[in-house]
This record gives structure tokens, sequence and C-alpha cells, in this order.
């Protein structure tokens, strides 16, 4: 690297050391990667790669913002260590700090420095063909924000612009920032007019235009990936002190979860229901060895058998497979094992099953990261436990651990995304391990749009994936998947058919909707019947949830009741969930809940009664009753409340009572036993593919992706649904979450918005359990015209709209006597 540049990159930093630190991360993290041919050959490659980093900062070149680096020079660094204090004193003797202020306070735009490198860099690019030249433009030009549509908007230069970029150009210091470049071959230009009315014009677009749409989404994939490699090395050269590990891996033992099992099982009498989970690990730890050359595998067993530890063994096998093969063809790739899973409510749960198992093998903290917006960042990374704030950020945000535990939204929101921050860590896909456990949450509608997406992932990283599911994993077509427990299915139908501990009770579903009233007095004879049995009821609305459960509660003062909701405080429902988990043994336990309770909850309980739902939720409702088959026969009882299945798709909900109508047929019984679940899983399966899914063949979105069109992409792939209208409000009830609020106050009042952004971010995680999102009518209007982040409910106000039993549901206005009641 040349020593004679003196531009200056950040207050403490010259251009030259940042680029070359840019550099060496974004080269790290690719050499440590292996790539098809089929996507891009390696010198292509290495040639983009380079490109994007010598030139997404050459707009830092000019007057403009060397004039506004100084100053921040001064401010920040006045000892002005790290760069050159000579350039610094001498910088306005040769330029005219009256001229450039007055020309950045008529257009501040002159300040900004990503479009200017974006054109420049085009000169290295004239054999290039112009959807490519677009995507490296594009990916220079957004790398401080979004990625945009391609087309005339984005490319097609007005004069304003034009006149921006010529000024800017006319005060770089382009012999400077030469003498960075010059070692790498590249050119730069003498004129830029050229580079301008040669590209940001309406020829341009129209030969852009017949290049797209693309014939498949390659080159949708190739922004993603580049724009994410340059991302994840400016921030970094920002954000660490340590850069060993950046783009690696770690190979952990592929004995471990075997290692924990016989630690933690070893002396415990088995049931038989062991003896079923053993071979169905077992099998699936053959298979995932003998197949390894499979792009998508899947684990189709009953809830209960453990597929938590038989998924992540798997990956750990496959995990070792594929370095041994990737050592041979000479890589060293040691792939990344990302779990997925649908809510954050079961990432903790699972996490610490995680990290119990590689304790057993003398894994330390530092190789398992969670990562969802209640999480905290972890203290170490592998072999470093000190770890500045922003590194956790960055190695945690990044998916840089060697073992990530995230949420169906990270990962998919990463694939379908025009968005900086959510890009940063794609490129982290590549030849990774994904499991995907529940893997039916996701929208049928999607299913051929993620299909195609995981198809490319495989085909250009040799990406993998482990389909998760006591259902049908019905989210990829035809016969590419590989089922782990047996490929012929044959003896995954059987691990289905010779499941005994519960029955599908449809009585009461077959007598139609039902009021509430009758409803809870049918729920109460039952609970009277059955004292020495516990019960769970799932309904679908919170108000109807809440209503049961205070009717129940007075019914029932002996018993112990608890309720959990969305409605609840995070941090009550951990508790109650605990509660319900162990609880008293001379008390019935009867618990009221919404779905949250579906979403890998590990719970057992007797008697389960069930709002009419999609098959796949009723298989989830029928996972919290008697899993372990030591209680006799469970009964999963389903029900329609009135209006209760609304927020549920029609489709769904038809296609799920005409798989019930069936199987009553099929069993001349409303009494489902557990055993035909199989065939009601596998009759779901193939009517949602063909009454949805495959209508939604011709995806928008993939349509979208092969032309480019980044915003419309993200605006569209919408895994959760936004709720319009609903207020994040803090609830100050107790000693904890009063301290968790002062230091929210005090942290407001830092002035450094970045300082502040930091500190919030290390605080959200505890401040989150204290907030629940209100429906608009749980508030009163004065409350919805507060212009804040949280909403604040002090002791003595939160009683007057939140009970900390069951949430937000009832308040009084002030001044009247009349409640409201919310639904």
């Amino acid at each position: 690297m040349s020593s004679y540049s003196n531009l200056i990159s950040h207050p403490h930093q010259p251009l030259s050391k940042h680029l070359g630190e840019v550099d060496n991360i974004s080269a790290q993290a690719l050499n440590a990667k292996f790539i098809a041919s089929s996507f891009a050959s390696a010198e292509q490659l290495e040639f983009w790669r380079r490109l994007l980093v010598y030139f997404h900062d050459f707009g830092k070149s000019t007057a403009f913002f060397q004039h506004k680096i100084i100053k921040a020079v001064y401010e920040e660094n006045p000892d002005m260590k790290g760069i050159n204090a000579d350039y610094v004193q001498n910088f306005y003797q040769t330029i005219s700090r009256f001229e450039i202020e007055e020309e950045l306070a008529d257009d501040s735009r002159l300040g900004s420095h990503a479009e200017l490198g974006a054109f420049v860099q085009q000169a290295n690019l004239k054999d290039e063909p112009i959807l490519h030249r677009s995507i490296l433009l594009e990916i220079v030009k957004r790398h401080h924000g979004d990625l945009h549509n391609f087309g005339e908007d984005e490319f097609l230069l007005d004069l304003p612009r034009e006149r921006q970029l010529i000024k800017q150009w006319e005060k770089a210091d382009k012999e400077d920032y030469y003498r960075i470049i010059e070692n790498f071959g590249f050119s730069l230009t003498q004129e830029i007019n050229p580079l301008l009315t040669s590209y940001g014009n309406a020829r341009m677009i129209r030969k852009l235009n017949k290049e797209l749409p693309a014939p498949d989404i390659q080159p949708y994939v190739l922004t993603l990936f580049l724009f994410s490699l340059l991302l994840a090395a400016d921030k970094g050269d920002m954000m660490l002190n340590i850069r060993e590990g950046i783009g690696g891996g770690h190979l952990f033992d592929s004995n471990a979860v075997s290692s924990f099992k016989k630690k933690e099982f070893g002396d415990k009498t088995s049931k038989p229901i062991d003896l079923i989970r053993e071979e169905a690990y077992q099998r699936v730890e053959q298979n995932i060895l003998k197949y390894k050359a499979s792009p998508f595998y899947s684990i189709t067993l009953p809830t209960g058998l453990g597929k938590t530890l038989t998924a992540f063994n798997a990956a750990l096998k496959l995990q070792n497979s594929l370095a041994e093969e990737y050592r041979e063809m000479g890589y060293s790739t040691i792939p990344r094992i990302i779990y997925c899973l649908p809510f954050t409510s079961v990432i903790d749960q699972n996490a610490l099953i995680l990290e119990k198992i590689l304790a057993v093998i003398g894994i330390p903290d530092g190789y398992l990261a969670r990562h969802h917006y209640l999480s905290d960042w972890p203290e170490k990374k592998e072999q470093n436990d000190h770890l500045a704030d922003s590194e956790k950020e960055y190695f945690t945000e990044g998916w840089e651990y060697p073992f990530t535990v995230t949420t169906f939204v990270q990962l998919l929101e990463t694939l379908f995304s025009n968005r900086n921050r959510k890009l940063r860590k794609f490129h982290n896909l590549a030849n990774a391990i994904i499991i995907l456990d529940e893997i039916q949450n996701i929208p049928a509608k999607y299913f051929e749009t993620v299909e195609t997406m995981f198809k490319a992932l495989y085909d250009y990283f040799n990406t993998r994936f482990i389909f998760v599911t006591a259902t049908q994993p019905f989210l990829i077509s035809g016969s590419e998947v590989l089922e782990l427990t047996d490929p012929t299915r044959e003896r995954t139908r059987e691990f289905f058919t010779g499941m005994d501990r519960i029955t599908l009770d449809l009585s009461l579903w077959k007598q139609g909707t039902l009021p509430l009233e009758e409803l809870t007095a049918c729920f109460q004879k039952s609970i009277a019947e059955s004292r020495g049995q516990s019960f769970l009821f799932i309904l679908n609305k919170v108000k109807d949830s809440q209503e049961v459960f205070k009717r129940l509660k007075d019914q029932n003062p002996d018993a112990e009741l608890e309720y959990l909701s969305a409605a609840v405080l995070p941090v009550l429902r951990k508790e109650r969930i605990e509660k319900i988990k162990n609880p008293p043994k001379d008390k019935q336990l009867i618990v009221v809940t919404t779905q949250v309770v579906e979403a890998g909850v590990d719970i057992d309980l007797d008697i389960v009664y069930r709002d009419l739902a999609p098959l796949d939720s009723i298989n989830q409702s029928a996972g919290r009753c008697n899993r372990n088959g030591i209680k006799g026969k469970g009964e999963v009882r389903l029900f329609a409340s009135e209006k209760g299945n609304s927020i549920y798709d029609k489709v769904l909900i038809n296609i799920t009572e005409d798989v019930l109508n069936r199987g009553i047929e099929r069993v001349g019984n409303v009494r489902v036993p557990e055993s035909e679940f199989f065939f009601l899983n596998e009759a779901y399966a193939k009517e949602i593919r063909t009454k949805i899914a495959d209508q939604n063949a011709h995806s928008q979105i993939i349509d979208w992706m092969k032309n480019m069109q980044f915003e419309s992409v993200d605006k569209n792939f919408k895994l959760i649904d936004q709720q319009l209208n609903r207020y994040s409000v803090f609830i100050d009830y107790c000693e904890e979450s009063n301290l968790i609020w002062q230091e929210y106050q005090q942290i407001r009042g830092i002035k450094d918005r970045w300082d502040r952004k930091k500190e919030l971010r290390k605080l959200r995680p505890r401040l989150l359990q204290y907030v629940v999102q209100f429906p608009e009518k749980a508030l009163p209007v004065h409350f919805q015209k507060e212009e804040r982040s949280f909403i604040y409910l002090g002791k003595e106000e939160y009683p007057l709209y939140y009970s900390l039993e069951t949430g937000y549901g009832v308040y009084e206005e002030p001044g009247t006597n009349q409640a409201v009641i919310v639904d």
C-alpha cells in the first residue's frame, strides 16, 4: 500500500488505511467460502470485490468531504493521532474554506461521497455487460443506504445531479487517490463527463431493459452477495478491534450430541417412547452420512420424539462431512450452522439445550449466538473474551459465530430485502447448514418464492437445508427433499402410525360454532368431572381467552390457574411457563391461553381443548398433551368458537375442515386416534400445495427479483403482517421495571446519537420484557396522540388500563363509569 496519500477517511484514520482494511476483511470473508463456478468465476469475484473496495469511497477525495472530516478531526481527534497533521493544518492553504462552505450551504449533497465513486469505477468496466455494470454502480451508490429498484428513477441522471457530480469531480484530489489504487491495475478516468453521459442516460436504460428480466435470479443473488460483502468489510473496519476468524467457522465434534445424551440420560430408566426416539435419532444420523449430497433434508417425526437433538446431531455430522470434502478440494471452508425457529419465545429454550451440548465436549461460551430482537449480545467470540460493544453487535448481527440460533423472520428478511442492515449477513449464508424447525410456519403463498431462493443458495453456494416438522415438509415441491428418518418414507409413516398417546376428539367441533358461554360451561363440566387431571384451553382471540380464564378462575378457587397470551408482559409469561412446567402437586392445573403456547413451549398437560385452527396449529397444540405417553391416553378436543377462526386464512380453515371430515370417514368415528395423524397431515399437505402454493407458483416476487426490483421485493415479502395501530406500552409495576425505565430516560438524554443508539441497543432486551403491544382500542385517545417510542404507564396509572394477570382488555374512560371492552 502506498504511503503517500494524505486523504482522511475518518477522524482517526487515513483513507488509504481504511481501504486497505476493507480489502483485507472482505478478502478474508470471500476466501473462506466455496462458490460454485455457475455463480461466477473466482477471478471475476475477486476483481469485483477489489473494485468495490477501492472505489466505494472515491468520493471522500473531494474537498467537500475532506472539509467535513477535518472539522470532525478538530472535534474528535485534536491531537491528530493516526493521520497526517501537516495535511490537516495546511489544507486551507490551497483550498478556499469560504468557497467550500458557501457551496455546501447551497447544496449539502456535495458533501456526500457514494454516488461519485459509483460512476468513476465504470472506467474499469467497459467490457462488462450492462447488467453487471448496473449492479456494481448500485452497490457503491447505496452502500450507506438501501438498494433501490433498477430503472430510470435510479440510474437516469437529471441535470442537478449531473452538475453535483461534476462539481465533486472537479474538487477531487485525483492525484492523491491514484496513489492508493495504482498498485492494483485500476484505471482512473481523466474526464467524468463521458462516464456520466454514456451511463446515466436513456440509451443506457434501454440497454439495461433488454437484459431484464434476467432468465433466473442469479443477478439478484449476486447483488446481495457483493453488497453484503462490502457492507461487512466497511462496517467491520469501524467496529472491530479483533479481525481473526472473519468469514471462518469452527469444526465441532461430530459426536457432541451423543456424548451429551450419554451424560444426561445414560443412567435413567428408558420409557417405551425413548426407544422410538433413539431409533429415529440413529436413522437420521445414518441417512445424512449416506446421502450427504442432497440439498434438502427433512426430519418428519411426531411431537415429543426429540427433533431438536436429532436435527443438531444431523447438522454436526453433515458439517464434518462437508468440511472434509472442502479440504479435499483445496478449500478451508467450514460450514456455519444456523438454527431457525418460527418465534422468539422458543429461541432461548433451544439455545440453552445446544449450549449444554457444546459444554459437554468442552466448548465454552463464545461459539453460539442468539440473534433476535429480545436477545443480548454474547460476551465472547470463540477465544476472544473481551469484546467491545461494537464487536458484539458486529459478530452477532452479521452471523459471524460458528453457530447462530435465530428466527425465520431474520433469515427470510435477509433473502427478500433491500435493507442495508438486514443484508450485511447475507454472504454468511454461503456454505451454511440451515435448520428450519417447524417449517410449516412459512405461509404457503410464499412457497414458490422461498423454494426458488433456497435452490439458488444451494446451486451457487452449496448451502444445505434441514427441515424439521411434525407435519409434512411441503415447502419444496417434487422429490428433491430427502426424508432422513427413511428416504422411502415407509418407516416415517410407521413412526406416526405407531403412536397411541392421544385421541383427537372432534365431537364438540361437529356441533358447529358455539357461543362462549356455552363453551365455558362445557369446559367447567369437564374440569369438574376430571379433578385429577390438568387442562389446557387454547382460544384464538385474546378477548375470548381472557373471558374464559376469568370465569374458570371464579368457578375453581382451589385450582392453580395460569393465563398466557401476547397481552401478558414477556417477563410474566416466562414466570408462568415455569410454573406450568412445575405445578403444585396438591392442586389441579388449569391453563388458559392463546396460540402463543404452540410455539415450542415445552409443557405437558392431560387434556387439551383447541379452538378451530389450521391443521398444523392443531398438531402443535396436540404436542402439548401427554408428550411422553406415560399418563395413559391424553385427549385433544377440538371446538369452534364464534368468530374465533376469523384470524386465520379462510382457505386454510376450509382445507382443515375437509381433511378432518375425511379423517372421521376413514376411522368411522369422531374420535381420531394419533395413529391416523400421518394420513391427516399428508392429505393437508397435498391440499395446501394444490390450492394455495401452486396457485402462487408464478410468484410476482420472483418476477421482481429477475427484474432487480429490490424495493418491491422488500415491500411485498412480509412473513409477519404489519399490525396497524399498535402501541408499545411500558408497564412500570415493580422495582426492576422502575430501574430499567430510569436507565432508559438517562440514555435518551445522551446527546451523541451514535452513543445513544449503542446504549439503547444494550438496554433493549431488558426493556422489552416490560413492553406490551396494545391495540388501538386498548388505550385512550390522549395516549395515542403522544409521539414517543414507548407509552409509559406507571404504578398508579397502569391498573386503569392493564391487568398484570390478563393484560390489556378493559379500561374505564376517565370521568365515566363505562368499561371499554377490547376485542
